[in-house]
């Protein structure tokens, strides 16, 4: 609103398309269809995870990115039970 001026849904909306803004996920714009030029969000899937101990999630180890591409850190496993030992 301050940067738009305006409290006005026609002025805000103008000063979204044309403008990109810093968020916690990373710079986003919007494009002519009202959704982000680039998607910000990632698919996660755990693999390799044996029992139930709680100590194999305190990091990335066995966390997969499988999208975005340009993120991706391996492949999805399907069906699911495949993905645990």
């Amino acid at each position: 609103m301050t940067a738009a001026n305006s409290l006005d849904d026609e002025k805000l909306a103008a000063h979204l398309r044309q403008n990109t803004f810093d968020t916690i996920i990373g710079p986003i714009a919007f494009g002519p269809d009202g959704e982000w030029v680039k998607p910000r969000i990632i698919y996660a899937q755990f693999q390799n995870v044996s029992g139930n101990d709680i100590g194999q999630f305190k990091d990335m180890s066995k966390q997969v990115v499988v999208w975005p591409n340009e993120l991706k850190t391996g492949e999805l496993v399907h069906p699911y039970e495949k993905a645990a030992k």
